[in-house]
């Protein structure tokens, strides 16, 4: 959320300063639509560049910016194909004088045709490029779990949204030993709200921290949850 965000940023700027066309941003955001087959040159490298790639390059090649890049399948189709299979190709010089042709945005207009998968990569770069100090708006922050707990309070509870193999409790503990407070889990699912509840009244009459896990696991129980914290 975080980069796109940023990057909506970053492109709203370069477009107010002229430095965007909104054909190309358009073709970014949309690639390739209700493509007329039939009429389309025929692709050379259909062995392996799939019909929708070829479409997009197809398209791409009707902005004033990209003519001939269709063209110049035809003239290094190995050179592309060779481009179209590296791990990173957002990091390999692209075929022919396109390197050199295009500016970064462009360059993406080309890996978004070919390798959607990587654009991502291209974007937290382009962002890092074009902002002024940009890095710290595609780098996460240093996470401070002591920082963030003093932001909170006994009516803020500190909420984790993570990433899938993201395990924050050994955090949580280490930050109860660090302040002399006791830590108790509760992994919640089917049965567990009782519990759940009986370790929060703990807590309050303690003071300790109550870890609730999985809490996506009991959306229909938060409701009440958020009642009990009030």
């Amino acid at each position: 959320h975080k980069l796109l965000l940023s990057f909506n940023i970053c492109t709203k700027i370069l477009q107010s300063e002229g430095k965007l066309p909104p054909s190309e941003f358009d073709f970014f955001l949309k690639g390739a639509l209700n493509v007329d087959r039939e009429e389309q040159k025929e692709n050379p490298c259909s062995e392996w560049l799939l019909p929708a790639n070829w479409d997009n390059v197809t398209v791409l090649d009707k902005l004033e910016a990209f003519q001939g890049i269709a063209s110049s399948f035809d003239q290094f189709p190995r050179d592309w194909q060779e481009w179209y299979l590296k791990e990173c190709p957002e990091l390999e010089q692209l075929p022919g004088e396109w390197q050199n042709k295009l500016n970064e945005f462009q360059r993406m207009c080309i890996l978004r045709s070919l390798r959607i998968d990587r654009v991502g990569f291209a974007a937290s770069k382009f962002v890092s490029n074009n902002m002024e100090d940009g890095a710290k708006f595609v780098e996460p922050p240093p996470f401070d779990l002591m920082a963030i707990y003093k932001s909170s309070n006994n009516l803020i509870p500190l909420v984790f949204v993570l990433s899938p193999g993201v395990d924050p409790t050994a955090q949580v503990f280490g930050l109860g030993e660090k302040l002399g407070v006791k830590c108790t889990t509760v992994a919640l699912g089917q049965g567990q709200a009782p519990n759940a509840i009986r370790q929060i009244d703990d807590g309050v009459a303690d003071g300790n921290f109550v870890f609730l896990a999985n809490c996506h696991l009991m959306l229909s129980w938060l409701g009440e949850l958020e009642k009990i914290i009030l």
